[in-house]
């Protein structure tokens, strides 16, 4: 293969990688911004052009309601080691059954932890209500380097 052959692949190579990349953020981005979702588009369009992110997703296991945070929590504090120095940005997505809602107090708990915890300045927190059986609670945490 001559030189301009092995240019033009490499350029097409880089343009799918590219593409790979901005698809799978615009959809983080819509199921961010999904309908029932505290978050706006214009909230989280930021993404798409972040420099570079992270993403880690937890589960409460736990079988009482009102532990469920505290439990992921735990998790996110004491069991995963996470470099918080390559970010400098974070996005807190909290979804949860519409049968068993969070409670206020338990939220606001969970959002000053972890806001102590990261330490970040820019920081957007974000709740969904879905439709599911279970009673666990899913948390999306999207560390982000502007």
């Amino acid at each position: 293969m001559n030189r301009s052959k092995r240019k033009r692949e490499y350029r097409q190579d880089k343009r799918e990688e590219y593409l790979r990349k901005m698809a799978a953020r615009e959809n983080l981005v819509r199921t961010l911004s999904a309908e029932g979702s505290s978050f706006r588009r214009n909230d989280v369009e930021f993404l798409l052009n972040v420099q570079y992110g992270r993403q880690y997703d937890y589960l409460s296991e736990t079988q009482n309601t009102n532990s469920r945070l505290t439990y992921i929590l735990e998790s996110m504090t004491q069991y995963q080691l996470l470099d918080l120095t390559k970010y400098d940005s974070a996005v807190i997505f909290i979804r949860c059954p519409s049968h068993c809602p969070l409670d206020e107090t338990e939220l606001e708990a969970f959002r000053k932890s972890v806001m102590q915890h990261l330490g970040y300045t820019n920081m957007l927190f974000g709740t969904q209500t879905e439709n599911y059986e279970k009673e666990e609670v899913k948390v999306t945490l999207l560390l982000n380097k502007k």
